[in-house]
């Protein structure tokens, strides 16, 4: 197992940071202004093109209702597809900072310059996760069945199929069946986390592998990531806890923005209410995050970009070793 040096890393890290001047810190801002802008942005349209929506009432709004309804799926769609490109071109920015190239507000484009490759790696990606969901429940509901958990299912089940009802879709109709079949989602969640999670660290360097060769292609990046990462799942999940307080952040800001419908189910009463309140939660956790991610997004970042060039090089290295010659012994001919 590969360890990493932690406080090398870090300081090597702030190192290659301050190489560069202010460039680095220009770029976050402008990386984060993007990305939670345009949260911002679609927040605020999708909100206004529900109460337009809403507004739409009875036969004659039909038209209205499904043009409004069809920009706000397109809306949401263009961020879903703009964004990962965005956020390789962050990568690659800051895996050529590590190489001691100069970095700049160009290198963010990075990601749409090379739109095919990137866009490749993604379905990859997609198609992966979506089998081992698959994979992850349906194994989980195997194991569910073969439970007590699934007693009170069965005797619903049971006394439907008594009652005459033998379809399946039926069965989902029914409030009762789908109550009882609510406690197979702790199996089907643990199921799925111990399949994924082991293949989400396999995978974490695709993006990386992208921005130091894109010509090598989508598929040759997933290689190298599974190569450079065979059997040191355990050191990057040791290197994650390291940032504990980066993703501990993270989670506090997530709730913070949800601080209108956690506050008073914890009995706490708000001098604002309804869509006044959500918003001012909302863009206090927009705020809190922008300033997580100028102060020490780049450092974190560039710490993972030097822990996959040090996988990287000890793969490398292993390639290379020629392969021991055969001792010759006596009895041999």
């Amino acid at each position: 197992m590969t360890s990493f040096d932690y406080p090398r890393l870090w300081d090597q890290a702030r190192d290659n940071l301050l190489a560069q001047g202010s460039s680095p810190r220009k770029m976050i801002i402008v990386h984060s202004g993007v990305t939670i802008g345009m949260g911002l942005i679609l927040s605020i349209l999708s909100y206004l093109l529900e109460r337009g929506v809403a507004g739409t009432g009875g036969l004659d709004g039909i038209g209205t209702r499904a043009v409004l309804e069809t920009v706000q799926v397109l809306l949401q769609g263009v961020n879903l597809i703009l964004m990962p490109f965005w956020t390789v071109g962050y990568i690659a920015a800051i895996m050529s900072l590590n190489r001691e190239e100069r970095v700049g507000l160009p290198s963010l484009l990075w990601g749409f310059r090379h739109w095919g490759v990137v866009l490749r790696s993604l379905a990859i990606k997609a198609l992966v996760y979506m089998g081992l969901i698959l994979v992850g429940a349906q194994l989980a509901s195997a194991v569910f069945f073969m439970t007590p958990s699934a007693e009170p299912l069965y005797a619903v089940m049971e006394e439907m199929i008594a009652a005459g009802v033998k379809d399946p879709y039926a069965m989902m109709e029914d409030p009762a069946y789908m109550a009882a079949s609510m406690a197979v989602m702790p199996y089907a969640l643990v199921g799925i986390l111990l399949i994924m999670v082991p293949v989400f660290y396999r995978l974490r360097f695709i993006d990386y592998a992208l921005a130091e060769s894109p010509g090598e292609g989508a598929i040759r990046a997933v290689l190298k990531s599974f190569r450079i990462t065979r059997k040191k799942t355990l050191s990057l999940f040791l290197l994650d806890l390291r940032f504990w307080w980066f993703y501990l952040a993270q989670i506090l800001i997530v709730v913070l923005g949800a601080g209108d419908l956690l506050l008073p189910m914890l009995g706490v009463e708000l001098k604002i209410g309804g869509d006044a309140a959500m918003f001012v939660f909302y863009i206090a956790g927009l705020v809190c995050e922008f300033g997580l991610y100028v102060w020490q997004k780049n450092q974190v970042s560039s710490v993972y970009a030097l822990a996959y060039s040090q996988l990287a090089a000890a793969a490398a290295t292993e390639e290379e070793k020629p392969n021991p010659k055969p001792q010759r012994v006596p009895w041999s001919r």
